[in-house]
């Protein structure tokens, strides 16, 4: 927009704009054709056309600013300070600057139309080279270790058979120059096809022995004919092996292929699993490429992942607090923590319930810190709880027996037949227990008592054979 000065027409003459005149110094405009000085003052830019008598502004409203159409005249601005002499300035609608915002917004859309089909791109789309993608997940303890890959096949897209010339052809031995990008002739094999493959693992490990920190890693691998470099690499989104730099190498390790049965398409497997290892196997065509990946510290995350979930919404349940602590006390580890959450399992506010299964687990945490004393006032107490069942005691009984305290095995097993009298399987305890004491007369007693009662042709068949044994005087029943 233009902006000129305006001031009233003195005496009737026509007022020139200021681009005509100039400004004054003082800041007065040469407003009159006469050469006087004009005060600006109050103006108006139109001259309002009056409506219907009594109708409301929002009656029949066209255009902003309108009433049934005639335009609507702002009220009277009053001008500045007549003695401070500072023009007053009024914007000119410029109709030029309107037709190149036209201009420019045509181009831009026109520009937008014309990009779109080249950059547009499908977001999921089939593999190149009929590659599958694939993910391959694994829980080492509390570690979750996964591979991503993409799957070639040895036998090509148009079918061709590669069998024998994968190794050593397809995929160079040692490192190889691909023609491509920035590693030269020192690119490893991207250990899969298309992107990188991808190893991630969500806590520290140690991979053949070598640690690595918790993260996602590109895995890289130099075959060779008398053992392969495994290359883990802290770089895991670039295309394939083309831009490889061994300063982001985050470990490297050698193991040796096996051979291994016909595999057509390149998989990833976790082989020999174990609570604490694992062997992640690449198996393609005839070779496996074992790489062993450990938790050290697995019983360790496991309290620490515990402690997180006790504090979360597991934690309003007495049983998830029982099942903490027991693991805590069977590994022998953090027994003041297992303590305290053993009894807050049977005495915790809101969570904690006092039955057979907390307090026989109080005992068992209490008999782990080595409180000997504790230990059986908590177990009494748990064999002596009215929630106590007939199993749950029957099972207490064969425990001790296996921890050899036999004298309270038989307690145990007695104790049942008090409160649960001639209930399966309350005589085939105490034929252990007595079995367990050397007393083999008085264990046949109970041992054919249950045969009586066996459910089942399982049960059946072991007491039979227990009869059969406390018959000929052998206690070894158990």
């Amino acid at each position: 927009m233009r902006l000129s000065r305006a001031g009233p027409s003195a005496r009737g003459r026509r007022v020139t704009p200021l681009s005509a005149s100039g400004p004054e110094p003082g800041g007065a405009a040469w407003s009159v054709r006469s050469g006087q000085k004009s005060r600006p003052h109050a103006t108006t830019s139109c001259s309002p056309a009056p409506g219907p008598a009594g109708a409301p502004e929002s009656a029949g409203r066209g255009a902003r600013g309108t009433i049934r159409g005639t335009p609507r005249c702002p009220a009277a601005r009053p001008g500045p300070n007549p003695r401070r002499r500072a023009p007053y300035l009024q914007a000119v609608p410029d109709p030029g600057r309107r037709t190149m915002r036209k201009l420019v917004s045509t181009l831009a859309a026109a520009c937008a139309l014309a990009a779109g089909p080249a950059l547009a791109q499908l977001r999921d789309a089939p593999p190149s080279g009929d590659n599958q993608q694939s993910t391959v997940v694994q829980r080492i303890g509390p570690v979750e270790v996964s591979v991503r890959y993409s799957s070639p096949d040895v036998h090509a897209p148009d079918g061709t058979d590669r069998r024998g010339r994968i190794w050593g052809d397809l995929v160079p031995w040692g490192f190889a120059d691909l023609g491509f990008g920035t590693c030269g002739a020192n690119c490893p094999w991207r250990a899969g096809a298309n992107e990188n493959t991808v190893l991630s693992v969500s806590e520290a490990v140690t991979v053949e022995g070598q640690p690595l920190p918790a993260g996602s890693y590109g895995l890289f691998m130099a075959p060779g004919e008398d053992g392969w470099t495994i290359i883990i690499s802290k770089n895991s989104t670039s295309w394939g092996s083309f831009f490889y730099d061994p300063a982001e190498d985050a470990l490297r390790v050698r193991v040796q292929a096996r051979e291994n049965p016909f595999t057509e398409w390149l998989t990833y497997e976790f082989t020999d699993r174990a609570p604490d290892h694992a062997t992640l196997e690449l198996q393609w065509e005839n070779l496996a490429v074992p790489i062993r990946i450990a938790v050290p510290d697995a019983d360790e995350l496991w309290y620490r992942s515990f402690a997180r979930e006790l504090r979360d919404s597991p934690g309003f349940s007495w049983r998830t607090w029982v099942q903490a602590s027991q693991y805590l006390a069977q590994k022998k580890i953090h027994l003041a923590e297992a303590e305290t959450w053993a009894r807050a399992a049977v005495s915790a506010p809101f969570v904690g319930q006092a039955n057979y299964q907390t307090l026989a687990n109080l005992a068992d945490v209490l008999a782990a810190a080595g409180k000997a004393d504790e230990a059986l006032a908590a177990r009494r107490q748990a064999w002596e709880h009215p929630s106590s069942s007939v199993f749950e005691l029957h099972a207490e009984g064969r425990k001790l027996i296996a921890q050899g305290e036999k004298d309270l095995a038989l307690e145990v097993f007695q104790l049942n037949a008090q409160r649960h009298p001639d209930a399966w399987p309350v005589h085939v305890g105490l034929a252990r227990g007595w079995a367990a004491k050397g007393d083999a007369q008085r264990a046949l007693e109970h041992a054919r008592k249950a045969l009586a009662q066996a459910p089942d042709d399982v049960n059946r068949r072991s007491l039979t054979e227990m009869v059969g044994k406390l018959e000929k005087g052998d206690t070894a029943v158990n």
